[in-house]
């Protein structure tokens, strides 16, 4: 039986664009607001629930807190990171992905076993993004 993601994001594009890089490992809910997320996990906890960090008046973390135990969660920042809520995020037991890594990050979630807790550091500059210099990437280049 494939996972239930609930997919909780107000802007249309970027919601898109975390369904479509979901879709082939879960089934998905889309929801575009706080309060339209809350009264699905009432009734229909789902297996993950993918969220944005800012959703207006209120924000992420208060998903992450009325979700049900057997829910993971994930919560991204498609803005500014903010420390704060990210690190309380982390504390709550969801796993945090800057929003330019989320739709490749998310299939590895849905597809994996994972720890208890996310144990990456939120203010760690993520060096995987830039190349690394040297001999070697200069030889690739002029090839």
């Amino acid at each position: 039986m494939r996972p239930v993601a609930l997919i909780v994001e107000p802007n249309a594009a970027t919601s898109l664009v975390v369904q479509r890089a979901l879709t082939p490992a879960a089934d998905i809910v889309a929801a575009t607001g706080f309060q339209q997320a809350r009264d699905y996990l009432r009734e229909q906890p789902p297996d993950w629930l993918i969220t944005n960090l800012r959703l207006g008046a209120y924000n992420g973390l208060h998903l992450v807190l009325i979700a049900p135990a057997a829910t993971r969660s994930v919560v991204y920042s498609t803005a500014d990171l903010d420390p704060v809520l990210a690190l309380e995020a982390q504390r709550r037991g969801a796993f945090y992905e800057s929003g330019a890594r989320l739709p490749g990050a998310l299939p590895a979630y849905v597809g994996a076993s994972l720890p208890a807790q996310d144990r990456r550091s939120v203010l760690r500059f993520d060096r995987r993004a830039i190349s690394r210099g040297g001999r070697r990437a200069a030889d690739a280049g002029a090839l």
